[in-house]
């Protein structure tokens, strides 16, 4: 009797430390799995596990398209924005952005009117991303130059499996915006239509960018 008695009791308090650990555990992932879908908060594409869990033995194919720089209002600050879509079944994710018109570029998100830096935003397998005006985009600071109207710019786009893609971006006008069709039916206000892009891998030469859509002030 004696010797029964502790035999029940050893195994309830190391289940229930167990259960406490566990728990404990399940309440970090879930904090972090929160904090990493904060990170890419307004793509609806995939900011959980689930854009990974497809990727199996396959990788991304990506392809560039509809990228432009508007021309910006301010000298120092400019907006990106573009068409990530993945052909492949293996999702990726943008990790970065650097441009040779500026010393800082940022991935941006905007939510509930404001908006914010993100760390990285998902690519998911067989799907797209799109940055876009009131959206995703890309953040230039600190301006070497003003761009005009007709020059080309370039982005460097970094993906944690893809690498880098390097694009010539045309710089639009302030008010083109390709997401809303003009009266001829014509695609954007200034009656630009979107060209495909086909990204490239390190040490490909450059391709030339697509039009694109919207200014830093419509976000």
């Amino acid at each position: 009797m004696t010797a029964a008695e502790p035999a029940p009791a050893r195994p309830s308090p190391r289940t229930g430390g167990r259960r406490t650990r566990g728990g404990r555990t399940s309440g970090a992932a879930a904090a972090l799995a929160l904090a990493l879908g904060l990170t890419a908060c307004g793509s609806g594409s995939g900011d959980d596990p689930a854009d990974d869990s497809g990727s199996g033995g396959g990788k991304p194919e990506l392809t560039i398209s509809g990228a432009y720089v508007p021309q910006p209002v301010l000298d120092d600050m400019a907006a990106g924005f573009l068409t990530v879509t993945n052909g492949g079944s293996a999702a990726d994710t943008l990790t970065g952005v650097s441009s040779d018109l500026s010393a800082t570029a940022e991935l941006h998100t905007t939510k509930d009117q404001r908006m914010r830096q993100v760390r990285s935003l998902p690519v998911p397998a067989d799907g797209s991303l799109r940055l876009t005006r009131g959206g995703h985009h890309v953040m230039l600071m600190d301006l070497k130059r003003k761009p005009r109207v007709g020059e080309r710019v370039t982005l460097t786009l970094r993906f944690e499996k893809s690498g880098k893609r390097t694009v010539r971006v045309p710089v639009k006008a302030t008010t083109h915006n390709p997401d809303t069709p003009a009266p001829d039916g014509s695609a954007g206000h200034d009656g630009s239509s979107d060209h495909k892009e086909t990204p490239e891998h390190d040490g490909a030469p450059e391709h030339d960018g697509t039009t694109g859509s919207g200014s830093h002030d419509g976000h």
